[in-house]
């Protein structure tokens, strides 16, 4: 990956949510085995499967407050109509951004000084270009509707739920590890599994950590090894004008004309 050719905002993103990581504190002792079921599935993967299923499917328009170990802060808002999902990133000191996925087509925009400019940055079945694609969307979308589906793939033990400000819905909270992880190195010299979300390894944007899901299945807190996203707050029940794009999109230059022969991202 070439940083020096991101915008600042998509290298903050990626910084904070998208790299691969290690799940809990090394200060605490390993997860426990949870007792299996009649299902071959511990009573941990059950339950996370039922509550990651409702979210994959879930439509809300939620807030996050960042906390990057970085030192990045600020906000990312997710606006979920499955198949359709907006992300609003604000990070301190640097460019709003949004990214819409609708009706398989991707458009980015950046808010200069409140003025937005857009861009048409993927069409059906063509890849989204890195530099235009904040990633933490997968978390939502993908990685969650696979822990639905795929509950025996992960390694899941249940953790005490933290209390996350006056009034806020109660979440039920699992460690989640892949069971199989890829043992290509992460990096030269590093022997550690790859569990990054650019990894091809794992395409479904799966990171190993922390999440938290209220009874809806609303993600309410998710902690990976470099930040943590907590719910701030809730909006209305989304409808699709929340993903008309604020500004009409521009073709970049390589989309000028039709691809060829596109290749599906999945």
């Amino acid at each position: 990956m070439d940083a020096s050719r991101r915008t600042p905002v998509a290298v903050l993103v990626v910084a904070a949510l998208l790299v691969g990581c290690s799940s809990g504190s090394t200060d605490e002792p390993g997860p426990r085995p949870s007792a299996s079921t009649s299902s071959g599935l511990t009573q941990a993967q059950q339950q996370l499967a039922g509550l990651a299923g409702l979210a994959a499917a879930a439509s809300y328009d939620a807030t996050y407050d960042l906390d990057a170990r970085t030192g990045d802060t600020g906000t990312i808002r997710i606006v979920a109509l499955p198949p359709s999902y907006r992300v609003d990133v604000t990070l301190r000191g640097a460019e709003p951004s949004i990214y819409i996925q609708k009706s398989g087509t991707v458009v980015s925009c950046r808010l200069k000084t409140g003025t937005p400019s857009c861009f048409l940055v993927a069409r059906p079945g063509e890849p989204v270009p890195e530099i235009f694609d904040p990633g933490v969307q997968r978390l939502f979308s993908d990685a969650v509707a696979d822990l639905g589906a795929n509950p025996a793939g992960y390694l899941v033990d249940v953790i005490p739920s933290e209390p996350l400000a006056v009034g806020a819905v109660p979440a039920s909270c699992f460690d989640v590890r892949r069971a199989a992880p890829s043992t290509s190195p992460s990096a030269p010299g590093d022997s550690s599994p790859s569990l990054s979300t650019a990894n091809p390894v794992d395409p479904t944007g799966f990171e190993t950590g922390q999440y938290c899901f209220a009874d809806d299945g609303l993600l309410t807190r998710l902690t990976v090894s470099t930040g943590t996203l907590v719910l701030k707050s809730r909006g209305a029940a989304p409808t699709l004008k929340l993903f008309d794009a604020p500004a009409k999109p521009a073709a970049l230059p390589d989309l000028a004309t039709p691809a060829v022969s596109p290749t599906p991202t999945r």
